[in-house]
């Protein structure tokens, strides 16, 4: 699969109305013969996100926007990607996560994809570990099974 290394800043915060906004550049690459076994796209990937999330009482919502511009490779082009997301935690540290998401060329007439992903996340101190798994829901070049996970340490709470 894709590895993907990247820094988030959170530029805006308003801890009483719930809202934060967030940047999280960052760089995916696909390993020595991920691209070759099907498993990754070829060369490397400049992801820019922002995230504006709102929390309310008994959940939070998420909406994620990015933009995707493959380097090294002439085949790919630039690429776009929209998802909503309800959260719900269930102690201070477990939390779990659905998502709708989708996935296209910039002009949205090609590559398309829609999935759903389900996740859980966990944290311990500065490290957080998380996993997630998905299946689409619309693909242009059929069905799709996602399943994922990583780590996250935070620098400087």
């Amino acid at each position: 699969g894709t590895t993907a290394i990247g820094g988030k800043y959170d530029f805006y915060g308003d801890e009483r109305r719930g809202i934060s906004v967030a940047v999280y550049p960052q760089l995916e690459f696909a390993p020595a013969h991920g691209a070759e076994k099907g498993l990754s796209e070829a060369g490397q990937t400049i992801v820019l996100p922002l995230l504006v999330a709102r929390e309310f009482h008994a959940f939070t919502f998420v909406f994620n926007g990015e933009l995707e511009k493959p380097l090294h490779d002439p085949s790919r082009e630039l690429a776009s990607g929209f998802g909503f997301a309800f959260g719900r935690s269930f102690t201070r540290k477990v939390a779990a996560m659905i998502e709708l998401r989708t996935e296209s060329s910039i002009d949205f007439q090609r590559d398309r994809l829609v999935l759903v992903n389900a996740g859980i996340i966990d944290g311990v101190r500065n490290v957080v570990v998380y996993a997630n798994i998905g299946h689409s829901v619309f693909s242009d070049d059929g069905g799709h099974f996602y399943a994922g996970g990583g780590f996250k340490v935070v620098i400087g709470r």
